[in-house]
């Protein structure tokens, strides 16, 4: 899930959006709403490295870039 997620992660598709996060998702390859438990792993494997204080914080091109290397890490699990 982390590879197919990291193919569209930058999309600012609505379609994109609903296949992952909401229960509109008619893809039968991407379970409905399989976005927020990804994104759980990735909080997960980010803050290993990054205190929560400072998590909370992160934003733009820091947190992308902290964001992609989780995925990676997660796909290669």
């Amino acid at each position: 899930m982390a590879a197919r997620f990291t193919t569209v992660m930058n999309s600012d598709d609505g379609a994109v959006y609903s296949r992952w996060f909401l229960m509109a998702s008619t893809d039968p390859d991407t379970p409905k709403r399989s976005g927020y438990v990804l994104g759980l792993r990735v909080v997960e494997a980010v803050a290993k490295d990054v205190p929560v204080d400072r998590l909370i914080r992160l934003q733009g091109p820091q947190l992308r870039s902290r964001i992609a290397r989780a995925l990676q890490q997660l796909t290669h699990r």
